[in-house]
């Protein structure tokens, strides 16, 4: 049968790969950290009813203590099913060998937080096929184990309205995965 995959966020983010670009400094940390505390207290997101359960969020450009703080400011308490590791930028970081880890402690994982992409990109080429493989992959892996995965990325600063998917660095191999 062709069943339609359930939303982690209603209407908003379906079981796959998610890409969440924005220019620096516009609040796509605390907006994934919302996201992840939505997810893991069950509370709505952007008014959406969300799917509870965990959250693995991957940060590749913060300290601790900066999300510490920022966690305190937007008011999150610290939740077991809210997972945060602070990690080195690894080209080679095997993120289905991390989610399958967290499976074995948080069966219920919902949602995997990658802030940001840049940090742990497998390819230097940012060619269509490159690209349109590598988002391929995360995707597919995101559906292996039926959640959502986030890709942070950073865009460009001139943003075309009409084309805003254009602003994303790279191809559009990225967005076609």
């Amino acid at each position: 049968t062709n069943e339609e995959q359930p939303f982690i966020v209603e209407d908003i983010l379906p079981i796959g790969l998610a890409l969440l670009g924005a220019p620096q400094k516009t609040g796509k940390t605390f907006l994934c950290l919302q996201l992840a505390d939505c997810i893991t207290s069950g509370k709505p997101f952007l008014n959406k009813k969300t799917l509870q359960g965990s959250a693995l969020y991957l940060a590749f450009e913060d300290k601790q203590n900066n999300l510490k703080e920022r966690l305190k400011t937007m008011k999150v308490e610290s939740k077991d099913n809210f997972i945060i590791d602070i990690l080195s930028p690894e080209k080679l970081f095997n993120l289905d060998e991390r989610i399958h880890k967290q499976m074995i402690f948080n069966p219920d994982l919902r949602l995997v937080v990658v802030d940001t992409f840049a940090k742990i990109r497998n390819s230097k080429e940012r060619d269509y096929d490159s690209e349109y493989e590598e988002s391929t992959y995360y995707h597919e892996l995101a559906y292996k184990y039926g959640i959502v995965i986030v890709l942070v990325t950073h865009v460009r600063k001139e943003l075309d309205e009409n084309h805003p998917f254009d602003g994303i660095y790279g191809s559009r191999g990225l967005t076609a995965g």
